[in-house]
Order: structure tokens, then sequence, then C-alpha cells
């Protein structure tokens, strides 16, 4: 369908008025033992309506239309005014002059005219009982008591919006006949914009609500969505959709049944609308108003949802979760690999079952992966391990080591810091000594390129050092460095967390930079960011997972986490970012995941 027939649906309504007889609360007069109808008014018919936001100028967008039906014998010039009053006790009182004057299709004559809640422009209190009264010239008036109820729903409602009324005359081929839609669920999904690729929206869990939807109301054609800022204005409204049953052939809809907003996809008065200004959706479903539209004067709105907003921040996937405190983790092309409380375990990138690969460990602590093998540092165990991807045997590599904690792969060595800076083959064999003894105390990390290990050294006037491999020279990159912790390299910087910030140096040296301030908790990097754990207050601690330039720049805060014990480990792929995070609760370990450029 195309967008125009947000303006052709407007002409729709007020057809419908002339030409309908009773429609939405129509019926035979005295049905209802709440109809009270005297020698003046015959009948009332009233159709909700609901405007299309483009057209109504941020003004009201609920309506109640309304047609008073009286008897042949009164003339219309008799009819001073007529007045409508809500089961609130709002009231209207609308002239003749100022009303709409008609016949129906059947001969009976009315006066309607088209009625707006002032107390909320944007809902209608519409179920309970209502008096519609008229008032000829000579002063004579006569009333109706009648109880409308929400179209579509015999309880007593009300709502942001209202569907459009459905009781009207089944039109003559009844085999094309379509029942109301319920109203467009609420829950169950999550729009977030992205700042990604010039900005869109997106949803999570959209495709199972669509899917349970679209199974129980199979008649719903056409799709498109209101667009609203922070304060509710409106700003503009999606393209239209058009797809049978299923929208299999939508762009607002993509292959995975989820939504997705482009600046191109969006109509305002002024061009595209800036979707970083968007904070409310409503998505509108529309199709013929009884019957498929053979034309799109036929066509009306079906079911429009209440307000959604749209999130600042994408829900997590959780991968796995029941887990016993993990700590570090890594990745690879398929799966998500960690060490917790006695064990490593891994999972695939996309979820699904945990494989343990090794279990009853001494403390498992940092963890690395290659092509082949899980590589780990046992801190109370005092050593180093490896095991498969697929688990069986668990291989010692070093043991009787002093608490280590940290280790760091080469192509075809495990570096890990101890007494000093040591190393052994990954199948084993002899311990090199890189570095002995350190010149400081302190826990240590570490990190390596193909020609030189980094590490950090903890503690008060802590420092960031190197060591070419076969050197056995120190060089201190950076001194006075208190609480210097997590450390990582790349081509040609050296990246830490240490001194409340987040901070890098050239590997030979020269002036530190500070990329981003407050108190970290490890890192990764791609191959244009550092992406890493930040503590914002309290015990359990509320982190952030962040993301930043190489270059410097701006922070962009990837989601927020509460009530967290535990925030060590992080790992980044070609397209997500992965990390732990432990509550206070027996087993409330997990590992979640989030695209690193969604925002």
């Amino acid at each position: 369908m195309k967008c125009s027939v947000i303006n052709v649906v407007m002409v729709l309504f007020i057809a419908v008025l002339v030409a309908l007889t009773g429609c939405g609360g129509s019926g035979s007069t005295g049905s209802n033992s709440n109809e009270t109808v005297n020698s003046l008014i015959t009948n009332v018919g009233w159709l909700s309506e609901n405007v299309a936001p483009d057209n109504s100028n941020n003004g009201p967008t609920c309506y109640l239309n309304v047609q008073v039906y009286y008897n042949n014998s009164i003339s219309a010039a008799d009819i001073d005014s007529f007045s409508v009053t809500s089961p609130d006790g709002w009231q209207w009182t609308i002239t003749s002059s100022s009303s709409q004057l008609g016949t129906s299709s059947d001969g009976k004559p009315y006066i309607g005219g088209r009625l707006y809640y002032g107390a909320n422009p944007y809902a209608m209190p519409l179920a309970g009982s209502w008096v519609f009264q008229l008032k000829l010239k000579n002063g004579q008036t006569s009333s109706l008591q009648k109880t409308l109820h929400e179209p579509g729903s015999s309880v007593a409602a009300t709502h942001q919006y209202l569907y459009s009324a459905e009781d009207w005359t089944t039109p003559p081929d009844s085999s094309q006949y379509i029942t109301a839609l319920r109203r467009f669920p609420a829950q169950g999904y999550t729009p977030v914009y992205s700042a990604a690729n010039g900005g869109s929206i997106v949803t999570t869990g959209l495709s199972a609500v669509r899917t349970s939807f679209l199974a129980s109301e199979p008649h719903a054609y056409n799709m498109g969505c209101w667009l609203y800022d922070a304060n509710k204005a409106y700003l503009g409204y999606t393209i239209t959709e058009f797809s049978p049953l299923d929208h299999s052939r939508t762009n607002l809809i993509t292959a995975t049944g989820e939504l997705s907003i482009v600046p191109a996809s969006t109509v305002s008065s002024t061009g595209q609308v800036d979707l970083t200004a968007v904070k409310y959706l409503r998505f509108v479903y529309l199709d013929g108003a009884q019957y498929e539209p053979t034309s799109y004067s036929n066509a009306d709105y079906r079911s429009i949802s209440s307000l959604i907003a749209v999130n600042d921040f994408m829900p997590p996937q959780i991968l796995a979760s029941g887990l016993d405190s993990p700590v570090s983790l890594a990745v690879d092309s398929a799966n998500v690999y960690w060490s917790e409380t006695g064990a490593i375990k891994k999972v695939s990138i996309n979820g699904g079952a945990v494989s343990t690969l090794a279990s009853g460990l001494n403390s498992p602590f940092d963890i690395a992966v290659d092509g082949s093998q899980v590589y780990w540092a046992e801190y109370y165990g005092s050593s180093i391990k490896k095991v498969g991807l697929n688990g069986g045997a668990v291989t010692t590599l070093a043991s009787t080591l002093t608490n280590v904690s940290a280790l760091a792969l080469t192509d075809s060595s495990v570096v890990w810091p101890d007494a000093g800076i040591r190393m052994i083959g990954k199948n084993g064999g002899l311990t090199t000594e890189i570095v002995s003894p350190l010149l400081s105390q302190g826990e240590y990390k570490v990190a390596v390129d193909a020609d030189n290990v980094y590490w950090t050294e903890y503690g008060i006037g802590g420092k960031v050092r190197k060591s070419a491999f076969g050197s056995g020279t120190v060089t201190t990159l950076v001194s006075q460095e208190d609480h210097a912790g997590p450390i990582a390299v790349d081509s040609t910087d050296v990246y830490w967390l240490g001194g409340g910030a987040l901070k890098k140096i050239g590997k030979n040296g020269g002036i530190v930079t500070i990329l981003a301030t407050g108190p970290g908790y490890n890192l990764a990097l791609d191959a244009t960011n550092v992406y890493w754990v930040v503590y914002i207050d309290g015990f359990p601690s509320s982190v952030e997972v962040r993301k930043i330039s190489k270059n410097g720049g701006p922070v962009t805060t990837l989601t927020k986490i509460a009530n967290i014990s535990n925030y060590y480990g992080i790992a980044v792929d070609g397209t997500n970012v992965y990390w732990t995070e432990s509550t206070m609760a027996t087993n409330g370990g997990m590992i979640k995941t989030l695209p690193k450029n969604y925002r």
C-alpha cells in the first residue's frame, strides 16, 4: 500500500458517516435496557476515529464522530443544537450552524459532529453510559441514554488510541467480510535506535509477537509506524508496506521478522525523519474496512498499538546462564569459552547448550584459545593447563607456580607472569624465563606480539613494561602508574587500564594518551576500537560495557548492567562483543553478547 493511504483514510471516515446508518453503536430502538428514546431522537450512531498524526498538526488524534438521528416530522431548520455527555461528565454542545446535517442512504435525517476529548486529545473515554440531547429552537429538548462499547470489545476500557468501529453493514459480498483486528501488542519486543550505518531503528523479539498476532488475525495486509519524539509529539511516519497475510514482501520487516526503519523509509513535513529524535512509535495495521482493499479509499486503521518506547540500549542476548561465577572469556569463529568456579566451559556464539570442557579445577582464571586448544592459568592450582576445543584429557604445561592469574599466547608458546615473566611451548617442554626477577611486586597482566612481551605491575607506583623475547632486557614504558591492570597491544600501541582511566602509549614509549576516565575491569581490541567494562558505583556494582576509537573521541556505552558482583571477562570478534556477568545469587552467572556496532 502506498503512503497516500494515510491521507485517503481521512476521506473514508467522512464518507462513511454520510453513507452509513447507525454505524458504531447503532441498533434497533429500545434494544438496550440502558436506552431511553422519545419522539424526537430515533437513534444514535458513532464512529471512533484515529486520525493520521501527519494530518493532525500535533493536535487531537482521537475523535468520536456522532450522528443523532431525529424524527422525520422535524425540519433541519427547527434544530438549535445537540449535546453529548461522556461517561465521566465531559460535555460537548454543537450548534446546528456548526454541525453536519444530512440524510443517510436509507432516508433517515441526522445531525452530526466530530468530537475530541479536551481532557486528553489522544484518548476517548468511550466505554460506558453516554447521554445525547437534541434541542429545538422552540426550546423543546429530548435525550437518549446509550451504552457505548469499545469497538472490538464488550468490556469498558480507555486507551490512548481506539480502533475504528466495526459495527457496520456487511458488504454485499459477504465472503470478503473480515472481522476487526485485536489491538497490536505493546509487549514482548523492544525497538532500539542504532547509530550504525547512518542510523536505524530495529527490534528484538518482534518476530514471535507478530507471528502470534497474525496467526489469529490473518487478514492484516498493511503495516507502518507512526514516529514520535521524547515529548510524544508526532514526527512523521514510515512507508506503508503491503503483503498478503505475513508481510513476506515488505521492506520494513526483515527476513528475520524484525522491524528495520531507516531514514529513507520515513516521511515528514520536511522530508525524512531524524531517527535520533524518535523516542516512541506506534505500530499501525491497515486493510479494507471489512474487506480486502480493492481501492485505497476503502482502507481503514484496523489495529494500532499504544506508544512503544524506542530504547537507547539494545537488550543483550544471553548465550549461557546459571553459571558459577564466570571470570575470563575468549572467543573464536564458532564458540565462546570461559572459566568459572572449578571448570572451563563453552557455548556457541549463537547460544544453545553449554559444554563442560574441563572440571575439578582449582580456581581457573585467565583463558585463551587458538585453533585447537583452550589454555588457562589456574590461580590456586599454581599451574598452566590446556584442553582440546571439544574437551578431552587436560594437559598440565607448567606447575608449582606462584598464584598465576594471567597468560597470553604467541604462535608457538604460552606466556605468563610468575616470579618473573615465563613461557613454555604449547606442547610443553622446558620453561623459559624471559625476565627474572621482576623489579616490583604486585599482580601482573600480560600481552604479546611477535617480538615482545608487555606487562603491567599492579599497586601504588605500578608500571607498564616490555621485553623483547630472548633479550632479558626490560624497558619501562610508564612508571608511577597506580593500579596498572589489564593490558592489550596492537601493531603500534599498548593499551591498559590504570590510574582510574583507559590509556595508551606507543610500543616504543612516548606520550601517554588518556582515552577515557573511570576505573575499568578488562579490555579487548579490534581493528578500530577499544572495548572495556567500567565500574560505576556500589556493590553489587553498576557497570557499563563501553567502546571508544583507538584514536580517542566520544565514548559509546553499549549497555548498562546493575547488581553485578563479578565483571572480569570481555572479548570481541568480527561482529559482536561478549562479556561475563555474575550476580550475588547462586549460579547467577551469565555470558552475554551484543552487536559491537549497533550504536
